[in-house]
């Protein structure tokens, strides 16, 4: 599954690039980044992230 990010909601606070490295990188402007698709990961992993945006800006499509 691939992350997203909705500029239009998100408010630059970092949470995601800071609790998930991995996922996330924080870029030039302040907005983040996707670095990385979720593959097998578990469900938790994927709540984690979508709870660390305190605007909801962040939601998961699937790769097709």
């Amino acid at each position: 599954m691939k992350p997203a990010i909705d500029l239009s909601l998100c408010m630059r606070t970092g949470q995601c690039f800071y609790l998930h490295p991995g996922y996330f990188k924080e870029g030039a402007d302040g907005y983040p980044i996707i670095i990385k698709s979720l593959t097998t990961e578990s469900a938790t992993l994927k709540e984690n992230i979508l709870d660390c945006c305190p605007a909801q800006a962040i939601v998961f499509a699937e790769q097709q």
